[in-house]
């Protein structure tokens, strides 16, 4: 089994082609759209899901849960058994891998939103950490696929997943719109430190399957 076949498989499904018309049999790189927001998906069901909300964020929580689901099975639906699992298995490898990462983004975040009480650090950085990841997945999609006709540059389900986390963190907290983590050093560098332990891990991933 090698991520090639995965990748076959879902561009024949969804008539897609992949950028530059070739891939590597173990460059996961068009698997990692569904790895980085199989991240979220834990972050936002562990963190976010339970919680008791009122009208408006319980409605954005089942809408980004709603897209969620959809993005999955965008990969899922088209797999058997045995390369469902080898991409689980993926998964898993890659959460492990960029877990430190994902607690030095969370505590930065929570440092940029000091102010607020600490339920609402930890609810805003679980967020932030969600739409993050949907930022890092979408810019990896529109570099990676594309349509039969067209470069497929977004991806409506991560769009709106990203769109849905955003207004979660204003209703939590009532942010203003200057509260802006690129020019946060901390964050930046923590985000920046992710995103290149993201690239180690394509590298290192391909180099020695």
């Amino acid at each position: 089994m090698t991520v090639r076949d995965v990748v076959n498989s879902y561009c024949k499904r969804h008539d897609l082609d992949i950028v530059d018309g070739k891939i590597g049999s173990n460059d996961p790189a068009p698997i990692l759209p569904f790895i980085i927001m199989d991240c979220a998906q834990a972050e936002f069901s562990r963190e976010i899901k339970p919680l008791h909300m009122h009208h408006e964020l319980k409605w954005l929580r089942t809408q980004w849960l709603a897209e969620y689901k959809k993005f999955n099975q965008r990969l899922f639906s088209g797999l058997d058994i045995d390369k469902a699992d080898f991409v689980c298995d993926m998964m898993d490898e890659y959460t492990s891998y960029i877990e430190n990462d994902m607690m030095i983004i969370r505590i930065a975040m929570m440092n940029l939103v000091k102010t607020l009480d600490f339920d609402e650090q930890k609810i805003i950085s679980s967020l932030m950490l969600c739409n993050i990841f949907s930022q890092v997945a979408q810019l990896t999609w529109g570099l990676v696929y594309k349509t039969r006709k067209r470069h497929e540059e977004q991806c409506s389900e991560l769009l709106k997943m990203r769109s849905y986390s955003h207004k979660m963190m204003n209703l939590v907290a009532y942010l203003s719109d200057d509260i802006d983590p690129n020019i946060d050093k901390p964050l930046s560098d923590a985000i920046e430190s992710y995103v290149n332990k993201t690239t180690d891990w394509l590298k290192s991933y391909e180099r020695i399957r």
